[in-house]
């Protein structure tokens, strides 16, 4: 990205590292110009074995990160499959399913 404000606001961030942290989990510290400070800590990450998505939620990320690649009514039929898994009588299907191509998207 080329935008100067995002540019400029990029020059303010310092990220640090610290092998202490674990993998699922995030702290963070905004300092404003008027010295202020806003901590936050996510002990564990939405997602986790820890803090694992509920059903809506994980059916809402699949979605999300296929709406611009697949059609709906193919993301729903995989979708269906997957919600199904333990009665598919062959599991192949859901890779086949997602491979469909269908209105110019999939592959």
């Amino acid at each position: 990205m080329h935008d100067p404000q995002v540019m400029a606001r990029r020059q303010r961030v310092k990220v640090t590292t610290d092998p202490t942290v674990r993998s699922d989990e995030v702290f963070v510290t905004v300092m404003t110009k008027d010295g202020r400070s806003f901590v936050k800590d996510v002990e564990h990450a939405a997602g986790s074995l820890e803090k694992p998505l509920s059903n809506h939620d994980l059916e809402f990320k699949f979605r999300k990160l296929v709406e611009d690649v697949l059609p709906g009514s193919q993301v729903d039929k995989l979708l269906e499959m997957a919600w199904n898994l333990e009665s598919l009588s062959d599991a192949g299907g859901m890779p086949r399913q997602g491979a469909m191509s269908s209105n110019g998207k999939g592959s």
